[in-house]
């Protein structure tokens, strides 16, 4: 598949390769006389996110700067898969096109006539998947711990691909994991983050409530052309 499955490749086997997640990160722009293109974000800067209990992370303003000014060779793909492939940076003209502005890292892709390309356009169209990820590789990072709290600031890293997910894998947090103990390890004195509180006990089973259920439902219902589905029909006959 290229260069960029072959870093992608190498950097997940080195246990180096990382995705993160943004949801609600997908718009269309649909063209009359042109095939619709898929824009949004793969990164918003400086947004914190807890990776887990007492630990954060952070993407600073231009941490994709270097790996995009060298000519990454960037793929837009669909759920990280190699096979479904919406979009390629070194294309010529780039069927993918990645800049840093302001608020993040901004994507737009040309999707290609192809069932893959169809298929993400009219689940994008139809909010089935609305999340959008980016998997990399840390080149620089910098660690800030404050009141038991660690927060990890990524500050250049290697882009490899960018992709519309259905599930978010994130956070795949394992490497980050590593991170983190390394920067304690050389850290002794560092503030750890406090304990979870105790459990209540719990000896009575919470009553559910299904108001918000019958509130999605009633939506459903509301909507312009719904209509219910028609029972099956018993074939079976009373015994005589």
């Amino acid at each position: 598949m290229g260069a960029m499955k072959n870093r992608a490749m190498e950097a997940e086997a080195a246990a180096d390769y990382e995705v993160r997640v943004l949801p609600k990160a997908w718009e269309i722009e649909e063209r009359a006389d042109k095939p619709p293109v898929l824009r949004g974000y793969a990164a918003v800067f400086n947004k914190t996110i807890e990776l887990f209990r007492g630990y954060f992370e952070r993407v600073a303003p231009g941490a994709f700067t270097r790996t995009l000014e060298e000519g990454a060779d960037v793929r837009a793909l669909v759920d990280h898969d190699p096979s479904k492939i919406l979009g390629r940076s070194t294309a010529d003209p780039p069927t993918l096109i990645l800049a840093e502005d302001k608020k993040g890292l901004r994507v737009e892709i040309a999707p290609p006539d192809t069932q893959v390309g169809r298929d993400i356009v009219e689940s994008v169209r139809r909010g089935d998947v609305d999340q959008m990820s980016f998997g990399f590789r840390v080149v620089k990072e910098e660690m800030e711990d404050k009141d038991g709290i660690t927060t990890r600031t990524l500050t250049d890293v290697e882009l490899y691909d960018v992709s519309a997910v259905t599930y978010p894998a994130y956070p795949q947090t394992s490497i980050a994991v590593r991170s983190f103990d390394e920067w304690r390890s050389k850290h002794p004195k560092a503030s750890r983050p406090p304990p979870p509180p105790p459990k209540e006990p719990d000896n009575e089973p919470d009553a559910i409530d299904y108001s918000d259920v019958e509130q999605q439902i009633n939506k459903v219902r509301c909507r312009p052309g719904y209509e219910p589905a028609t029972p099956a029909e018993d074939d079976t006959t009373e015994a005589e």
